[in-house]
């Protein structure tokens, strides 16, 4: 469809768009310097989370001056300061320096990714004074990057930002490893890595709310914390034993780098079955992708039949008869045979097959469940059924869409 708009009346239906999104950031008054005054002007939310992120007590009892003053003083302190421009990724970090070099940084518009973090920390305010966008690094702030060793700092900032990104690739691909195999993985891109090293980098990036979190000398995916943000010990602890004494995955470098995106897969032809399964009976691709996404991931963590199929009610994909849920059925079991597995440590099922009874690993002798985790490691397909098999599902088995039904009282009425 041919857009109604130019591309200049588009350019500037955008800039107008972030333009008022700049003004609702700001602070409407003439520019501040002083870190005290500008948080003094911040809401409680604002400054209580300021607080928490600089380890201030009993946050509730201060009034809002006195709490002002305190987290001032807090973040300007040298290990505060370096903690949360460590929070800043690159492009945020090219925007506070630029923004550092001035007394006072007019701007016409600017996006809110180059500067929520800086102000959300306190480095930085936007402010709205008539008509113009103003921003400000606090004089307090400029006077702590001045302390620090720059060049130092900069080629720290640069080493933390790969660990960061080797260790989101790292819980992407298989869910969680000990910082010592980080470590190792490290070194062969720096020589001389020392875990504590890492252990403390992994630590400070609890702030930026990374993919990942450290649990007893690991690194794990967040999937594994609860609503309170606490680590499922239990869960953790099945998959590091279960899959005990298996090799595993070793990619390329430049292929391990892709698995720092939470939503890269291989299995690209696959997922692209499961969505042309799921067009033909939903006829509408809005909220596909994320529903591909989601199912992708489900795979992966090695999920149980039952939970993939939950994903597509919460989608609200119903099957209209038999021929829709063995279409969707056959392309799950192929997306799962060829997914990278967190139980099979970042192999597929489909490439332990090929590797023979050796790169499988044992079950120690107990009975293997088609459709369970066990089930993929194993490389029974779902349903136990092999891909190229057509699902022959009988009147009182259970309905493969999941339901919970007998089939003769579901899909097979």
């Amino acid at each position: 469809m041919k857009s109604i708009f130019s591309e200049d009346e588009l350019r500037q239906r955008v800039k107008e768009a972030v333009i008022k999104l700049n003004k609702e950031d700001a602070m409407h008054c003439a520019p501040i310097h002083s870190m005290e005054e500008i948080l003094a002007r911040k809401k409680a939310d604002d400054l209580h989370l300021l607080a928490r992120m600089v380890r201030i007590k009993y946050i509730t009892k201060h009034k809002k001056a006195e709490l002002a003053a305190k987290i001032a003083k807090e973040i300007s302190a040298p290990g505060n300061l370096e903690l949360l421009f460590f929070g800043l990724d690159f492009s945020r970090w090219m925007f506070f320096l630029t923004v550092s070099e001035k007394d006072e940084y007019v701007v016409d518009s600017v996006l809110p990714d180059y500067y929520d973090l800086s102000q959300n920390f306190g480095l930085m305010q936007l402010f709205c004074h008539e008509e113009k966008l103003i921003f400000v690094v606090p004089d307090e702030v400029k006077a702590g990057l001045k302390a620090l060793d720059e060049d130092d700092f900069i080629a720290f900032k640069s080493f933390s930002e790969d660990v960061i990104r080797f260790a989101s690739a790292a819980v992407n691909l298989y869910g969680a490893l000990p910082i010592s195999l980080l470590t190792e993985l490290l070194e062969e891109e720096y020589k001389e890595v020392a875990v504590p090293e890492v252990l403390a980098i992994l630590d400070q990036a609890e702030i930026r709310n990374e993919v990942f979190c450290l649990f007893e000398q690991n690194v794990v995916h967040r999937f594994f914390e609860d609503e309170d943000g606490e680590v499922c010990e239990e869960a953790v602890r099945a998959l590091l034993e279960n899959r005990a004494g298996r090799p595993r995955y070793r990619p390329s470098p430049e292929e391990f780098f892709q698995y720092a995106d939470p939503d890269f897969t291989e299995a690209l032809d696959e997922c692209e079955r499961l969505e042309e399964a799921i067009y033909e009976i939903v006829g509408d691709a809005k909220g596909l992708d994320h529903l591909i996404d989601d199912i992708a991931f489900a795979c992966r963590v090695d999920a149980p039949v039952k939970d993939i199929f939950s994903i597509l009610s919460d989608y609200n994909v119903e099957f209209r008869d038999t021929r829709d849920a063995e279409a969707v059925t056959q392309a799950i079991i192929a997306l799962k045979n060829r997914s990278r597995s967190w139980l099979l440590f970042g192999h597929s099922p489909e490439e332990l097959r090929k590797t023979g009874p050796k790169g499988m690993g044992s079950t120690g002798g107990r009975s293997v469940k088609p459709g369970s985790g066990e089930a993929s490691s194993k490389i029974v397909p779902l349903f136990g059924h092999s891909p190229a098999e057509s699902v022959k599902t009988g009147r009182n088995d259970p309905c493969p869409c999941g339901s919970g039904k007998k089939y003769k009282n579901c899909c097979g009425k």
